[in-house]
């Protein structure tokens, strides 16, 4: 590995990450259950809060609510979602993780690739930027967690919000 020359950008980003991983492994009562329906196909029971048009932004609560939701929707292989708004310095960092993979995929949750999640985490942050940043939300972090109270979770994707 190259060495990195920008010690407080490195601090940061580890500060961060370690924030992060606090938060997600924190016991939060805004955990979501998705329940299989007849085909197969998973199913919230109520939907995400949608800023479709401008005017009022979502709060950090309707935020990371609308977070769940995507998570839930997008990461088929768990079944449960944590997240988290975590204050740091004035800034919040947004973070969430699926947990308690599902048995026909826990023994390869390690080997899964992510990248469909992460396009839509960075959708999710990109359509949402305008009350992120209004949130004073910096930040948007994604885990994974391999057992359904989220103590055991592996950083997944970071989301500079702009």
């Amino acid at each position: 590995m190259k060495p990195t020359t920008n010690h407080n950008q490195l601090s940061f980003a580890l500060a961060l990450l370690i924030l992060a991983v606090v938060a997600c492994a924190c016991p939060n009562s805004n955990d979501n259950r998705r329940y299989a329906n007849t085909n197969g196909a998973n199913t919230q029971s109520n939907s995400p809060p949608v800023n479709a048009k401008p005017g009022p932004k979502l709060s950090r609560n309707e935020l990371e609510q609308s977070f769940r939701q995507m998570l839930a929707s997008n990461f088929s292989c768990f079944d449960y979602v944590k997240t988290t708004c975590t204050h740091y310095k004035g800034e919040y960092v947004l973070a969430g993780a699926p947990t308690g993979p599902k048995d026909w995929c826990a023994e390869y949750v390690s080997k899964l690739d992510f990248t469909d999640e992460k396009k839509k985490a960075d959708d999710w942050v990109t359509e949402n930027s305008a009350s992120l940043v209004a949130a004073k939300v910096t930040h948007v972090n994604v885990f994974y967690c391999t057992d359904a109270y989220g103590r055991a979770c592996h950083f997944l994707h970071a989301i500079n919000v702009k």
